[in-house]
C-alpha cells in the first residue's frame, strides 16, 4: 500500500506527515533502525500525535495540525559556529532523513547560509514528466542524496546571515512549497523574523499558499532564540531543539 512517511529528524523521531492530496496523513514512528505505521486515519482523531516522542528531543514551540508539502526546501547553517558540539553533522542527518523518505515524487532543494547564500544545483530532469527544475531533485534517489550530502560538507564557513536564504526558499516560485529551517541560532540580532514575514507576503502577493516552516535548532543556545521560536509559530508546523545539545560530542548516535 502506498503511503506518504512522516519527517524523522535526527533521533529516531516522530514527525508532521507529508500532506497527500486526498487522503488522510499516515503517522510513522520510526523506532531505532525500523519504521511502524501507527495508523492511516486522521491525525488526532482518536488519540493526539505529537510531532517528536524521542526523550532526547524537545519542543519549544508545537503546533497543530502544521504539515510539510511534497516539495521540500532545505535551508541549512553551515557558518563556522557549526563546527561546535557535531551541529554541521546533525544538520546534515536531517537532510539525509527527509531525502531519504520513501515518498513517491517528493522534491528537495537545498540552501546554505553564511556569510553568503548558495543553492544546490539539485538533479534537474527538464524532459521527465512532470519536469524538475534546475535547483531541485525527486527522490527517491540515493544519487542525489549522495551529491545533496557531500555538497553540504564542504560549505562550512564563516559569518552567519540567514536572512537571504530565508526569503529566497519562502519566495521559491512553484506552489505547495514548505520550509525546513536548521540553524544553531548564532547570529546577530531578531532581523530573520522579519524577513520571513515579508518573504510571505511575496509569496501570498503572487497568488500562492503561505510556505509552511518548520525551525529545528542545533546546539547549545538554540532553545533561547526568540527569533527561531516566532518563525516556528508562524509559520505553523514548530521549533525543535535536541534537549541536551552537547551530548552528540559524547554519546555516539545511530541513524536508520
Amino acid at each position: 500500500m502506498k503511503f506518504l512517511t512522516a519527517l524523522a529528524l535526527v533521533l529516531f523521531a516522530v514527525a508532521p506527515a507529508f500532506a497527500q492530496d486526498g487522503a488522510a496523513p499516515v503517522a510513522t514512528v520510526t523506532v531505532m533502525m525500523k519504521t511502524v505505521v501507527e495508523s492511516p486515519g486522521p491525525v488526532g482523531a482518536e488519540e493526539p500525535v505529537t510531532p517528536f516522542e524521542d526523550d532526547s528531543i524537545r519542543a519549544v514551540v508545537k503546533c497543530e495540525g502544521g504539515r510539510l508539502t511534497k516539495r521540500v526546501i532545505l535551508v541549512l547553517d553551515v557558518s563556522g559556529s557549526m563546527r561546535a558540539e557535531n551541529r554541521i553533522g546533525r544538520a546534515i542527518q536531517v537532510l539525509k532523513h527527509v531525502m531519504g523518505q520513501p515518498v513517491d515524487d517528493l522534491e528537495v532543494a537545498v540552501i546554505t547560509f553564511s556569510s553568503n547564500m548558495e543553492r544546490w544545483v539539485g538533479v534537474p530532469e527538464p524532459k521527465a514528466d512532470p519536469p524538475v527544475p534546475y535547483g531541485w531533485a525527486r527522490l527517491p534517489s540515493a544519487t542525489a542524496l549522495r551529491a545533496a550530502e557531500m555538497w553540504v560538507a564542504t560549505r562550512v564557513s564563516s559569518g552567519t546571515e540567514p536572512n537571504d536564504a530565508l526569503k529566497a526558499a519562502i519566495k521559491e516560485a512553484r506552489d505547495e512549497v514548505s520550509i525546513v529551517f536548521i540553524t544553531d541560532g548564532d547570529f546577530a540580532g531578531d532581523s530573520c523574523v522579519e524577513a520571513f514575514r515579508e518573504a510571505q507576503k511575496v509569496r501570498k502577493a503572487a497568488g500562492r499558499a503561505e510556505a509552511p516552516v518548520l525551525v529545528y535548532g542545533v546546539g547549545t543556545g538554540a532553545d533561547k532564540r526568540d527569533c527561531l521560536a516566532t518563525i516556528g509559530k508562524e509559520g505553523g508546523i514548530g521549533f525543535w531543539v535536541d534537549k541536551e545539545p552537547a551530548a552528540a560530542t559524547v554519546v555516539p548516535r545511530r541513524f536508520p
